[in-house]
C-alpha cells in the first residue's frame, strides 16, 4: 500500500536532527561566508563548507579512538564478516564500542549519533582506520587523529598537550584549524 511505502521510505532516509549547537554553528558559518567579502574572495564556498564539515566531524567524533577496540580476537571476528560484506552492511560493533561512545553523549543528541554511527561514511572511516589500504589512507587517518588531538588539547582541562607532528610539518596544506 502507498502509505506504508511512504512510511518505509521516510524512515529509510530519516536523519535525526543535527544537535542544535552544531546546527547553529553551521548557520553562523554560512552567514559569515556570505557577508564577509574577505572570506568569499579567498576561498570558494565549496571549500569553505568542506572545511566546516571537517571541523564538524572532528567535534562530533571527539575522543572516538578511545572506543576503537583492536584485539586479535576482535579483528579476526571483524575480518571474517568484512570479507563477506560491503562496508555499509558490516557490523562495526566488534571493533568500535558504539554503546560506550553513545553513553557519553547528551541524551537529546543520542538519536543523531546512533544514526550517524550507522552510516556508511562512519563505517568506512573505522574500516580505513583499522585496515588502511594505502599510504594515503594512513596519512588521512593520522591527520584526522592529530586534528582531533589538537582540538582536545585546546580544552582548559587538558594538562599534557599531545604532539601533532604531521600537522606541524605542514605536509597537508589548506586544512581547517
Amino acid at each position: 500500500n502507498w502509505e506504508e511505502e511512504m512510511k518505509y521510505r521516510n524512515n529509510l532516509y530519516f536523519i535525526a536532527d543535527l544537535p542544535i549547537h552544531y546546527k547553529n554553528k553551521l548557520i553562523d558559518h554560512i552567514n559569515i561566508y556570505s557577508k564577509d567579502p574577505n572570506i568569499n574572495e579567498s576561498i570558494t564556498f565549496d571549500d569553505y563548507i568542506k572545511d566546516k564539515f571537517f571541523s564538524f566531524l572532528i567535534s562530533i567524533l571527539k575522543e572516538y579512538s578511545k572506543y576503537v577496540e583492536i584485539s586479535n580476537e576482535k579483528l579476526n571476528e571483524f575480518d571474517k564478516e568484512f570479507l563477506n560484506k560491503r562496508s555499509s552492511t558490516v557490523n562495526i560493533t566488534s571493533v568500535f564500542n558504539v554503546q560506550n561512545f553513545v553513553n557519553k553523549i547528551t541524551s537529546k543528541d543520542v538519536e543523531f549519533y546512533k544514526r550517524f554511527l550507522d552510516t556508511e561514511l562512519f563505517k568506512s572511516f573505522v574500516i580505513k582506520k583499522i585496515f588502511p589500504q594505502s599510504t594515503e589512507d594512513k596519512i588521512q587517518i593520522l591527520f584526522f587523529d592529530e586534528k582531533n588531538s589538537a582540538k582536545n588539547a585546546r580544552s582548559k582541562f587538558t594538562i599534557k598537550k599531545k604532539k601533532t607532528p604531521l600537522i606541524e610539518t605542514k605536509i597537508i596544506q589548506n586544512t581547517p584549524d
